[in-house]
């Protein structure tokens, strides 16, 4: 970094990890920060990949993380990884109870390799369903622009 002079998977993944940490808030893409897209996938790999005698840490990736970013979460980091959900839960359209439950559904369904607007059909899933209705599915575009569509 021109401001710090260290980077970010040193501050975000190594040190923490070296500190005995056992998950790591990461700033995403998605919302809030401006963490780069290829920052935030490096920082959660440095995470996961060796490091010596040092225990793999979860990557939390939390900042504008809603139930739409469930499928390319886990497809970037695997099961191993924790969602840190704030506004997704508590501004659900259907109250905060239902926004607990969509991150369920989402998770359970794409845990079972149900792509996420196939889950959102199902009757079932009817909290999951007002939530993609609100902030819609992440997908990379082509091109490398990366958006949110529904």
């Amino acid at each position: 970094s021109p401001w710090s002079g260290m980077s970010a998977n040193l501050i975000g993944a190594v040190l923490p990890r070296i500190a005995g940490t056992d998950m790591i808030i990461a700033l995403t893409p998605y919302g809030k920060f401006p963490m780069q897209m290829d920052t935030f996938i490096s920082v959660g790999y440095k995470m996961l990949q060796p490091l010596g005698h040092i225990k793999p840490v979860f990557p939390m990736p939390g900042g504008g993380t809603t139930q739409g970013h469930l499928e390319d979460m886990i497809k970037k980091f695997g099961n191993d990884v924790m969602i840190a959900a704030g506004g997704a839960i508590h501004g659900h359209p259907m109250g905060p109870a239902a926004g607990a439950r969509a991150f369920r559904q989402g998770i359970d369904e794409v845990m079972n390799g149900v792509a996420l607007k196939d889950a959102a059909g199902k009757p079932e899933n009817k909290e999951l369903k007002a939530a993609i209705d609100a902030w819609g599915i992440y997908e990379e575009a082509k091109g490398g622009i990366f958006d949110l569509k529904g």
